[in-house]
């Protein structure tokens, strides 16, 4: 009784069992593979200098398919890095947010306190342009874009069991 309750749950437990096929973005670095799975957003360009963004709606053996057109691996130039980086996107808001808020705050104080001849200072703008250069770096950092080359590969990976 108990083996055929034990081949029972075996076969139970087997049938949410599938096979997976993932993207994988192979470099040199820190972190040596990004996965990409079906349903994830990825943002790239093909040979002809068509930029794709959106969901990877299905992978295939050589080829998915993102916005309804297929894309071969042999096609793509570049892709961004969508996966992760959420210090990077904290700290773009940060810078983003915090230079508004100075250039609002001072210039805000000078009109009221009837500085009008200091509105628009060079400490201001330069704080305020530092901040918001910084959030364009930072957002750079966290959407690199990776050129694929011998060393940066893309593949499709089947993961069955």
């Amino acid at each position: 009784m108990n083996k055929f309750l034990l081949c029972l749950l075996l076969i139970g437990l087997s049938s949410t069992l599938f096979a997976q096929k993932i993207i994988a973005l192979d470099k040199p670095g820190k972190v040596k593979r990004i996965r990409y799975y079906q349903g994830d957003i990825i943002h790239l360009m093909n040979d002809e200098g068509r930029i794709y963004k959106g969901e990877i709606q299905e992978i295939k053996d050589s080829s998915f398919i993102v916005n309804n057109d297929e894309l071969f691996l042999y096609e793509i130039i570049y892709i961004r890095n969508t996966q992760g980086k959420n210090g990077w996107f904290f700290l773009t808001n940060l810078f983003i947010k915090s230079g508004l808020a100075y250039h609002i705050a001072f210039n805000g104080n000078r009109l009221l306190q009837g500085e009008y001849d200091k509105i628009a200072s060079a400490e201001t703008a330069i704080v305020t342009s530092s901040a918001l250069l910084g959030a364009i770096i930072s957002y750079q950092i966290a959407t690199r874009r990776y050129r694929l080359n011998k060393y940066r590969t893309l593949k499709i990976i089947n993961l069955e069991i």
